[in-house]
């Protein structure tokens, strides 16, 4: 992972800084700061440990968000009891039943609204301190939200805009329109070619629908495309691949996932709509069945298991601790290939690798269809595009 050079340090330092002045209504910034350099080290907050658990509990009752008594009972009652205590009184709090998925976002969207309803400033601070912290580390990708910068079009331009579209776009009359909630939010996005791109969302919620009106503008003001409530409810192609993706899973059903939906993301990228990268990349790979010739998939992981303690000192507890993805493809050459996906997906998986005791995030090995020969071991990095795809 490339280290931050000193002088983009000080400039993110200097806009945090600038932003903590800007920032009003986020209330309790020094307790959501704490929340995200302790997530940075430890993850998500619904997964630490009890004793962390107690000292989250002690800062929300420092701020206020739970009781003082909470806290003195938690501390002085039995063990187990006191790890479903603490779970029932994060749940209560935040109102997430699944504490697993509990983090800052949720926490602060708790207690403050949804992320979009905030000010620039505001969404802004969010994602620098998290950046300041190197919080994807732990966290993985979160959602770049940043300030206009010299080129970029002004936020009432682009409220002013959307609202001419609003109109036309989904024929709503002004009075509609102007009893909606306006929701602006400026995002850097790095596009699947490694281009930085920045554009507006925004959503105008009429509290009527279960998903809200979304109009999207590139960050110097040019109009991209909106999204209906229907829209998302029936037509988003990314709404049915998702529906669809649990026939994705092996490698016998992977062609057949592929032929159905890459000529439908082509002509829907020909239409100009949204397509998310990762159905693009899985849709674009030349998945195939082995035939009679062909090794068989327990074969192809013998030898991988083989290849890795060979290669790489692992033996079969170590490789038991990662997740296999197999498929059979052709290569660039037309040759059947089969490709094994070793990758850290558990939590105790994650807590061995953050730890030292797994050295590598993942490992593809690559194998001749018919021979079973190694082609390629290569090692998985946890920042590279789609590292924990199931591809």
């Amino acid at each position: 992972m490339k280290k931050k050079s000193t002088l983009a340090l000080v400039l993110l330092m200097i806009m945090i800084s600038t932003l903590v002045h800007a920032v009003s209504y986020l209330g309790d910034i020094e307790f959501y700061e704490w929340l995200i350099i302790n997530e940075a080290e430890l993850g998500p907050c619904g997964e630490w440990s009890y004793d962390e658990k107690i000292t989250l509990l002690k800062k929300m009752a420092d701020v206020g968000l739970v009781e003082r008594t909470d806290e003195a009972v938690l501390i002085e009652s039995e063990l187990d009891a006191n790890q479903q205590a603490i779970d029932n009184i994060l749940s209560e709090t935040f109102g997430d039943t699944n504490n697993y998925t509990l983090n800052v976002d949720r926490i602060m969207q708790s207690q403050l609204g949804r992320i979009s309803s905030w000010t620039l400033e505001e969404q802004a601070w969010l994602s620098y301190t998290k950046d300041k912290y190197v919080y994807s580390e732990r966290n993985g990708r979160y959602e770049m939200y940043v300030m206009p910068e010299a080129n970029d079009a002004l936020p009432d331009d682009v409220v002013s805009a959307a609202k001419l579209l609003v109109s036309t776009e989904f024929e709503l009359d002004q009075k509609k329109i102007d009893e909606m909630q306006i929701e602006l939010s400026l995002v850097n996005d790095v596009t699947d070619d490694g281009i930085r791109k920045t554009y507006y969302v925004l959503l105008y919620d009429d509290f009527c629908e279960n998903n809200p009106y979304v109009v999207t503008f590139t960050g110097d003001g040019r109009f991209i495309g909106r999204l209906a409530p229907d829209d998302v409810n029936n037509n988003d192609i990314n709404e049915q691949l998702s529906k669809d993706f649990e026939h994705f899973g092996t490698y016998e059903t992977k062609p057949a996932f592929v032929d159905k939906w890459a000529p439908r993301i082509s002509d829907a990228l020909d239409r100009g709509d949204h397509v998310k990268g990762f159905y693009q990349h899985i849709c674009a790979i030349p998945y195939f069945l082995p035939t009679s010739n062909d090794i068989t998939l327990a074969e192809a992981q013998s030898i991988a298991t083989s290849a890795l303690a060979g290669n790489h000192g692992l033996d079969e507890d170590t490789i038991a601790n990662y997740t296999l993805y197999e498929s059979f493809r052709l290569n660039d050459h037309g040759i059947g290939v089969w490709h094994l996906k070793y990758i850290v997906s558990t939590l105790e998986a994650y807590d061995l690798f953050w730890a030292g005791g797994i050295n590598e995030y993942g490992f593809v090995i690559i194998l001749d269809g018919e021979s079973g020969e190694v082609i390629e071991i290569t090692t998985v990095d946890i920042d590279e595009p789609f590292s924990q795809a199931a591809e």
